[in-house]
């Protein structure tokens, strides 16, 4: 997929150009060229009013006008460079290393952080820190979002198009916002801005950034700057995280078709299921994996061979083969044997949360996303049981791609059983 052009640089050409031909005629009217007679036509005029100075000359200062130009075409080189290094940018590390080494160095800002969300509503992570004490004990995890909170206000679409799309504090310490169970690692001094980063007008993420000083961001000039960079920075983060899921999917593929070939080249029980829980750890990207099959629904002759195994455990009416180390059968699936026997019942899917308490699975039907995912394996009709996966700390958490993908090699592992139960 190819990164979106800088095109809203040519909208903000034309406005600096606007500005510029309105700074013109204001200085025009000002008198910086006054009128001249046949008397005065080689005489240099002063500059009238409070800006007074006087016009070029070999070695006097430059006139207000050049300044201003020389300032306006600054900026616009800034700008330029700025986008061109933000869309070569290959993979959302090193976009959002980009946005930030840019900000940073522009202007002297005390912190820089970086948050995106899953959703819109979150949850929220820490990508990206400069500024911060110790900043590896925030990244990667998760950023708080308590509605009263100052993100939150900053993340609200604005009803007024004409209306700022960036949050202010002007003096951190005075007004004692945000609270500091908020953003732990923040100084409680200083002035503070986060700028929402947009998909459109739906929020992915927010760049937070912090000066010693109080009214260290009433500068109009260096807020639309900011605005603009924010706003092309939120297209490269958006195509980006396009192309990397899309190669995820891609790998996935892969790792499917050799999954299948895997298990279906292994002779023995023991091998089929090593090959099982292994293979749905690489191809899920998480350690803790376990299938589960109901004793009653595989068959005697299944239930008699994993009967026999050393490493299998059972937990009630459930035979369960777990990544060592990774899971404790009898303690772990003790908590979501409900859970577990409703996605075999009902043959469907379900994402969940592993540390919240649920009172009904119905509850996580309409659930997109999870920590956790079971999805059913079936034999045809028949259901047989379920595979269970768990997100690592610091993970994204299991989509609906992630669902496909896992159905799939469990419709594989259905056929593979399907040897060892007659």
């Amino acid at each position: 997929m190819s990164k979106p052009a800088p095109v809203s640089l040519i909208g903000l050409v034309s406005d600096q150009l606007a500005l510029l031909e309105q700074f013109l005629a204001q200085e025009k009217d000002d008198s910086l060229f006054p009128p001249t007679t046949d008397a005065s036509a080689d005489a240099i005029h002063p500059i009238h009013g409070p800006d007074a100075r006087p016009l070029d000359t070999a070695d006097g200062p430059a006139p207000l006008i050049f300044r201003a130009l020389r300032h306006h075409v600054d900026r616009l080189t800034f700008l330029y460079e700025a986008l061109r290094a933000l869309s070569s940018s290959q993979n959302l590390p090193e976009a959002l290393a980009r946005m930030v080494d840019i900000i940073w160095q522009r202007e002297q800002y005390s912190f820089a952080v970086v948050v995106l969300g899953e959703t819109e509503l979150g949850p929220y992570f820490y990508y990206e820190m400069r500024g911060i004490m110790d900043p590896r004990r925030f990244l990667g995890k998760q950023c708080p979002l308590p509605l009263w909170g100052e993100l939150a206000h900053a993340l609200v679409r604005r009803l007024d198009p004409q209306e700022a799309d960036y949050l202010i504090i002007e003096d951190v310490a005075a007004t004692g916002r945000p609270k500091a169970e908020e953003f732990p690692w923040m100084e409680r001094e200083g002035s503070l801005m986060i700028l929402p980063l947009r998909d459109e007008s739906v929020a992915i993420g927010a760049l937070l950034l912090g000066r010693r000083q109080v009214n260290g961001f009433e500068d109009p000039e260096l807020c639309a700057e900011l605005v603009e960079i924010t706003t092309f920075a939120a297209r490269i983060i958006i195509a980006t995280q396009m192309q990397q899921e899309l190669q995820e999917r891609a790998d996935q593929l892969v790792g499917l078709q050799l999954f299948t070939r895997s298990i279906s080249a292994r002779a023995t029980l023991p091998e089929v299921l090593n090959t099982i829980i292994d293979g749905v750890a690489e191809l899920m990207g998480c350690p803790a994996v376990a299938l589960l099959l109901h004793i009653e629904m595989i068959g005697a002759p299944l239930a008699a061979r994993l009967d026999s195994l050393h490493d299998i455990q059972v937990y009630q009416d459930l035979v369960i083969a777990a990544a060592p180390l990774q899971l404790d059968p009898s303690t772990h699936f003790s908590k979501l044997y409900r859970l577990v026997m409703w996605t075999i019942d009902a043959v469907q899917p379900l994402f969940f949360d592993p540390a919240e308490h649920v009172e009904s699975p119905e509850d996580l039907y309409y659930n997109e996303g999870g920590r956790a995912l079971l999805v059913p394996v079936m034999a045809g009709d028949n259901p047989l049981g379920a595979i269970y996966v768990e997100a690592s700390a610091g993970a994204h958490d299991f989509e609906e791609g992630d669902m496909v993908v896992l159905r799939t090699a469990a419709n594989a592992v259905a056929i593979v059983l399907d040897r060892f139960m007659t």
